[in-house]
This record gives C-alpha cells, sequence and structure tokens, in this order.
C-alpha cells in the first residue's frame, strides 16, 4: 500500500486550499479492516476539480475529467486511482445515501483521521460498522440495486475480495431484478467479473453466482452447462464439474512450489505476465471457466448413463470467442483464451498416449502450450465419476514435471535459434522463386532442424537439395 507519502501530500493540499474533505466508501472500509488498498475515494463540498489538479501538479501524475456535471475527476497514482468528487444531495450524509452497500457508506472528515489515522469518528448512517463486524453485503436503500444494476454483480465481486456473505435480502432481491443487469455496457462487466478472478480462490464466487439467475443474465451462453450430465468419467453436470475444476487450478497455481519445485519459478513468471490486457493467470482462469462450454451443444448419447462430446474442444472455442468479443475483450486476449479452449484435451490426450512425442505436442499446442498444460490438470482432477481412475492425477502430474523439463531444457532452446538457412539463400543457390515450394522446404527444413536431424548450415544444404530432386515433377 502505497498511501501514505500520497496523504501527506494530499494534506498539504488542504491546508493550502483550506477545503474541507472526507474519506469515503470502499477507502475507509479497508481502512477499518486494515486490508491493503490502491484506490482512495475522496469527497469534498466544493473546489473538486481545483482540489484534483493541485493534488495532481504536487505529484507530477495523470489526471482526468469523469464527468463534468457531476465534478468527477480522477488522478492516477501509486499503482491506483485517487478520485475526487463533490456531495451527492448537497451533503456528506445525503452523498453516502447514494451509495451502494452499507459497508461502502462511510467516510471520515479528513482533519480527524490524519495525520494520526484516528478512525474513531467514522460517519455511519446506515450501519455499516455492523455490517462489517457480521461480514455481510447489504445495501443502503431499497433502491440501490435498480438505481444501478452493475450492484448486483459487485455483491459478488465484494464477496469475493472481502469473503463476506450477501446478505439473503440482497439475493431475494437479485433474483427478482437479475435481467436489468442486460442494461449495463459490457465493459463494466467485464471489468467486475476480471475482479473476481483477480481473487486467489474465485471458484467460491464463481459457484456462488452459478447459484443465482444473474449467472444467466451476465453470462446466458454459459446456462446450458446447467443439468448437462455427463457420466463415465464424471460425477458432475458440466457446470459444477467447471466450478470443481477452476478450484484444483486455483489450488494447483497456489502451491507451484510444492508440485514443480524445479519449474515453480518459471511458472510464476508465466502466470504473471501478459501479452494484451489481463495476466496470464487471469486468461487461465477465464478459459478454465469456459473449456467446456461446447461440450452441451455435442452431447451425444453413447449408452445409457454415458455420453459422449465428439468435438467439444473446437465448438467451445468458437463460442468462447463470441462471448469474449461481446464481452468487449481485447483480440489478443481473445485469441490466447479460445486458443487454450480449444487446445484443453491435447495433454489429457498425450497421457493416453504409449508413445509420447513431446516436440510434436509443443508444435501442435502452439504458444500457449505451458497453460494448456496448467488448466488440463484442473480438468482432470475434476473427473470423479465410476470410470475415473484417481490415481491419473498423480501421473499427469508427473507427465506435467516431464513436459515443463523438456519444454526448458530442450523445445525452447531449439526453436528460439536461427534458421541454418533462409528463403533467401534458396533462391541463390538453388534458383528457386518465393511461393508454395519455397515455404514447403523451409518448413521441412526448420522441422529437421528442430527434431535434431541437420546440425549445420551445410546439412541445411544438404536437406535441401535432397527434398527438392525427391519433390521434383520429374522424381
Amino acid at each position: 500500500m502505497l498511501a501514505e507519502p500520497f496523504f501527506q501530500i494530499f494534506h498539504s493540499v488542504l491546508q493550502e486550499t483550506n477545503v474541507e474533505a472526507y474519506l469515503c466508501g470502499g477507502t475507509v472500509r479497508d481502512l477499518l479492516l486494515n486490508r491493503p488498498f490502491r484506490d482512495v475515494d475522496v469527497v469534498l463540498p466544493d473546489k473538486v476539480f481545483f482540489v484534483a489538479q493541485a493534488f495532481r501538479k504536487k505529484i507530477n501524475a495523470p489526471y482526468f475529467v469523469l464527468d463534468q456535471e457531476r465534478q468527477i475527476a480522477r488522478v492516477v497514482c501509486g499503482g491506483g486511482n485517487w478520485d475526487f468528487s463533490g456531495f451527492r444531495n448537497h451533503t456528506i450524509e445525503g452523498d453516502l445515501k447514494k451509495r451502494d452497500f452499507t459497508i461502502n457508506a462511510l467516510a471520515i472528515e479528513w482533519n480527524r483521521f490524519y495525520p494520526s489515522r484516528d478512525l474513531s469518528s467514522v460517519l455511519d448512517p446506515f450501519g455499516g460498522l455492523q455490517d462489517l463486524q457480521q461480514r455481510q453485503i447489504r445495501t443502503v436503500a431499497p433502491q440501490s440495486l435498480v438505481d444501478d444494476p452493475l450492484r448486483m454483480l459487485r455483491a459478488f465481486r465484494i464477496r469475493a475480495e472481502l469473503d463476506f456473505q450477501i446478505h439473503p435480502a440482497v439475493l431475494t432481491e437479485i433474483e427478482q431484478i437479475h435481467s436489468l443487469i442486460q442494461n449495463v455496457a459490457e465493459e463494466r462487466i467485464t471489468e467486475e467479473l476480471d475482479r473476481i478472478f483477480l481473487q486467489p480462490d474465485s471458484a467460491k464466487t464463481w459457484g456462488s453466482l452459478g447459484n443465482s439467475s444473474l449467472l444467466n443474465s451476465v453470462l446466458p451462453e454459459l446456462q446450458p452447462m446447467k443439468g448437462c450430465e455427463q457420466g463415465g468419467y464424471h460425477h458432475l453436470d458440466v457446470w459444477h464439474h467447471t466450478i470443481l475444476a477452476l478450484e484444483f487450478f486455483e489450488d494447483l497455481i497456489l502451491r507451484l512450489g510444492e508440485f514443480f519445485p524445479d519449474h515453480a519459478q518459471f511458472l510464476q513468471e508465466y502466470l504473471d505476465s501478459s501479452t494484451g490486457t489481463l495476466e496470464r493467470r487471469c486468461l487461465l482462469k477465464w478459459a478454465m471457466l469456459l473449456h467446456d462450454m461446447g461440450k452441451p451443444a455435442t452431447r451425444e448419447l453413447k449408452e445409457p448413463g454415458r455420453y459422449r462430446f465428439h468435438g467439444h474442444d473446437h465448438a467451445g472455442a468458437d463460442l468462447a470467442e463470441k462471448l469474449l468479443k461481446r464481452l468487449k475483450f481485447s483480440r489478443r486476449d481473445i485469441q490466447v483464451i479460445s486458443n487454450l479452449v480449444d487446445q484443453h484435451l491435447r495433454p489429457l490426450n498425450l497421457l493416453n498416449t504409449e508413445q509420447r512425442d513431446y516436440f510434436k505436442f509443443f508444435r501442435g499446442a502452439g504458444t500457449e502450450a505451458i497453460g494448456t498444460i496448467l488448466i488440463s490438470y484442473g480438468d482432470i482432477s475434476a473427473a470423479r465419476g465410476p470410470l475415473a481412475d484417481v490415481s491419473r492425477t498423480d501421473e499427469f502430474l508427473g507427465l506435467m514435471n516431464d513436459l515443463f523439463r523438456f519444454y526448458r531444457e530442450e523445445y525452447y532452446p531449439i526453436v528460439h535459434t536461427p534458421e541454418l538457412i533462409k528463403g533467401r539463400d534458396l533462391m541463390v543457390l538453388f534458383q528457386m522463386k518465393p511461393g508454395p515450394q519455397m515455404g514447403q522446404v523451409l518448413k521441412e527444413l526448420r522441422e529437421a532442424q528442430y527434431s535434431g536431424r541437420i546440425r549445420s548450415r551445410e546439412q541445411a544444404i544438404e536437406f535441401a537439395a535432397q527434398w527438392l530432386k525427391s519433390n521434383s515433377p520429374n522424381a
């Protein structure tokens, strides 16, 4: 938490401008819970933009006006946001009345709080302090959810972040008005869903969300998974299998050092990395949630009590792509998630193969092969049906260790070595012209180099000559 240096600077701004200010909302809540926080919510009776800009100038940070009419501005600093706004309903009490949940309808006058950090004078007109003690999420007013339907989803996100329980009255109201969330912009919905996935044990909240009709309105594409029985290797329907798979996956990535002591740092760096907007950790959780969404559409009865889902991986990838586009994901993040869904059976198929060609596996699995291996662990661990062999999970862990070792020691070094000869060499040496034949020769050369059949430029030239001779029209 980087608040203290900025608190000092903000205090100096208030002294210079002689303006009254309040800390509000989640900032006060997290201070009371002694939780780390990145975002600070400041409410002022007047001079909102003046104070925000004065603060921004002192710390040399970006500044944005979010709402000119309602006087809302943002300063981005310390890895978070300082949001400045004016009173709603003319007073601080009126402002708090417009908040979503009682635990966020808290405020403290700045001069009473700082510099002593005294929290004994918190304004609490709606019983938020008691709800903090009882660890429950309760709305401020009867119209809170109707005023902003996104708050229904936010209740589950806060549940994930704080491990609180949503008050039964709130859950009852959500069941009555859940369809209103369809009027909320997709970007706002996606932000809340991503924040759920940021929690290390998000599976619990997704399970709770799945018990609510809200999931059907937020992600209607997943509704067919509920009640879609599988039989055979699975003891749960597709939806509950998915939640259990996510739970196993999250447990795995929290215990990398225990499962993969030789590869834990490498895997942690992979999970922390990003090729688009989101960290791979979050992308893999999305893929885990969506990995079997193609099953309902591909289900066929094989025999009484057993079904087959031929092609559900490819069908699921197509469905996932459409869903993520609707949620306004970045193009790169969509590619990664849909590719993970498309490839999620590869590691399991490799487990069932006697002659395991690791090189072929990584070539086929593509750029996200490591992630594909990780999510497959969740999939196989969640299979507990009458035909499932629980000991296979331990066997699969051994395969995962072998695959990580092969990737780091053999595959990655090979595929990142330069080509022994390039297209321009073929043009000079064999008078070839760019085209399909040249592309095929280069592909065969690369495969031969990867497999170790050729290791020098001379061998590559000889290989190309032999290939062209064998594949010429007169051969």
